[in-house]
């Protein structure tokens, strides 16, 4: 919101989409400003993550998600304290995570987890 506070007209129609929505894919439906007025959507998906320690799981919707929507899909990473006091200053903010994420084994390390079965 305190980046788009110069056009209140649209911070008003920034969601918190993953309040009624647990699978919609990510958190908040924002926008990206292109120019001085034109807008276009961002979706955002918000993980906390150990200040000292960038750790995070990813579910397989979310990660499909951003695929799905490219460079208009945004990775959060907020950084906490052991206190859980979140550093919101230093906010990580990952366009297109499927790609600069998901993709980029040189940057990222990943671990499988979580294994589902079914019959």
């Amino acid at each position: 919101q305190n980046r788009l506070a110069y056009l209140p007209k649209v911070v008003s129609e920034i969601k918190h989409v993953s309040k009624g929505i647990v699978n919609a894919g990510f958190d908040i439906e924002s926008f990206t400003e292109i120019g001085d007025t034109n807008v276009v959507k961002r979706f955002i998906e918000v993980k906390a993550v150990l200040k000292n320690s960038i750790r995070f799981y990813w579910s397989r919707n979310e990660i499909e998600k951003s695929k799905e929507l490219g460079e208009s899909y945004w990775l959060y990473l907020v950084p906490y304290t052991s206190k859980h006091v979140f550093d919101t200053e230093n906010i990580d903010k990952i366009c297109n995570p499927y790609k600069n994420v998901f993709l980029d084994q040189n940057e990222w390390m990943r671990q499988i987890e979580l294994y589902s079965f079914s019959k």
